[in-house]
């Protein structure tokens, strides 16, 4: 015979369960607002020193409207160490965001050192710009808590 406390007890684990997810569900959306604010802005069309780490970044053009279509934006990255250039890509697949202000990934830079970097970036679709900003992130900011570990981040930052 199965006692009335053992489907209790079940029941209390299963409604903390449940709790618990919506817990974290709510605190990694929190997590991920504050990270896109945390964001490095340009003004677009602007210039902005910027301090990157030898690591992959995304340059975002960033404004209404930017997660439902890729801006043309123009972005060029300069060591202010060096005074040269660094290597940019285009974005070659689709990474949009949406908490509060919306994003569009536009170009990819690994800078070859840390340290201070100029970012220039303007508008090339004509007429007034339409996104205000360009912003800097690192690659996999968008990546779950758990895929940060060393074991998983390589490729969920991979790109």
């Amino acid at each position: 015979m199965r006692s009335k406390a053992g489907y209790w007890i079940g029941g209390g684990l299963m409604v903390l369960a449940l709790l618990g997810s919506i817990l974290y569900g709510f605190l990694s959306l929190k997590q991920t607002a504050r990270t896109v604010e945390a964001f490095q802005r340009v003004d677009l069309p602007g210039t902005a020193t910027v301090e990157l780490e030898a690591r992959k970044y995304i340059i975002y053009a960033e404004g209404p409207g930017a997660a439902q279509s890729t801006p043309e934006v123009e972005v060029a990255v300069t060591d202010l160490r060096s005074q040269s250039p660094v290597s940019i890509r285009p974005h070659l697949t689709s990474l949009t965001y949406s908490f509060g202000t919306a994003g569009s990934a536009v170009v990819t830079v690994t800078p070859p050192q840390a340290g201070s970097y100029e970012i220039r970036a303007s508008s090339t679709d004509g007429g007034p710009p339409r996104w205000p900003w360009a912003t800097v992130s690192p690659a996999g900011s968008f990546a779950p808590s758990w895929a940060r570990s060393p074991w998983v981040a390589s490729s969920v930052s991979a790109g």
